[in-house]
């Protein structure tokens, strides 16, 4: 996990801030479409906790509404309780148990 760690803080900004998640990039993008649709039984969906895998093919909003749901859901208290971590930066599947 150590050669994870920079990933990790650089993908979950909010760790060091709750507020950080207000700079992401990818929730940054949306400020420019006047309209943005929003699967609303994800982002409402009362989730237990565990460890969740989001998968799909590419470029359908996996990965800005993981961050939309964070962002609704995180504060001060809880803000390392939510952890991301994009798979596309892992060598093999054996670095997930790594990870």
């Amino acid at each position: 996990m150590a050669r994870f760690l920079s990933q990790i803080y650089e993908q979950n900004p909010w760790f060091k801030d709750y507020q950080n998640i207000d700079s992401d990039p990818h929730l940054n993008r949306l400020k420019k479409y006047p309209f943005i649709w929003q699967e609303t039984s994800f982002l409402n969906h009362p989730f237990s906790d565990g460890v969740y895998f989001v998968y799909g093919i590419r470029q359908i909003g996996k990965t800005t509404h993981l961050k939309m749901f964070i962002k609704n859901n995180l504060n001060k208290q809880n803000a390392c309780n939510y952890f991301y971590f994009n798979c596309d930066f892992l060598d093999s599947k054996r670095d997930i148990v790594e990870l």
